[in-house]
């Protein structure tokens, strides 16, 4: 674990590292990693829901677009 002694990373400073290209990419990738951890954990912890649909698992599409199209103004500010 980290130690409470060390002060926390400036986040302004690292992403000024990045071109706003990287910084998009980094955001897919996040955002892709976060719904493929969110579909493990329906279908771990609610196996019954999986068992009334077995042909349709749940894909949230419309909050990704959504969140996908958030990213550039994030970075804008």
């Amino acid at each position: 674990m980290i130690p409470n002694s060390t002060p926390p990373p400036n986040l302004t400073t690292f992403f000024n590292g990045f071109s706003n290209e990287e910084l998009h990419q980094i955001g897919l990738a996040l955002i892709q990693q976060s719904q493929h951890s969110f579909q493990l954990q329906q279908h771990i912890h609610h196996p019954a829901a999986s068992q009334h649909s077995p042909r349709r698992p749940p894909r949230p599409t419309h909050p990704s677009l959504e969140t996908i199209s958030s990213i550039p103004s994030l970075m804008n500010h």
